[in-house]
């Protein structure tokens, strides 16, 4: 049995549009929360697991993992859960703020 995949953009059809034939109908991409039909709860536990078990992560991992797209849906949760305290925001190291660290260590270390 073949099927045939093709790339998903919202712009490739109308909707209602039977899928052609070895194709498979595959749903569109939720674009918010609700689009999920899940709720702000089990989103935000899912989030937490996946943090949970993997660590330091980045939000593009999680999305990847979860197969939820970040804007819309993930930028949200991860908001609500920086803002509760659940989880912190790590930042890179840049070459624009390298230059605000101390030139020495201090002497106790």
């Amino acid at each position: 049995m073949s099927v045939q995949l093709r790339e998903f953009t919202s712009a490739s059809k109308p909707s209602g549009m039977a899928p052609q034939e070895g194709q498979i109908a595959l749903p569109p991409e939720p674009t918010s929360i609700a689009d999920t039909g899940l709720g702000m709860g089990f989103l935000t536990d899912l989030a937490l697991k996946v943090i949970y078990f993997h660590g330091n992560i980045s939000a593009q991992q999680i999305s990847e993992v979860t197969k939820l797209p970040f804007m819309g849906v993930l930028d949200k949760v991860l908001d609500f859960l920086k803002l509760e305290e659940y989880i912190e925001q790590a930042y890179r190291k840049t070459a624009s703020n390298l230059s605000e660290l101390p030139s020495t260590l201090p002497s106790d270390v």
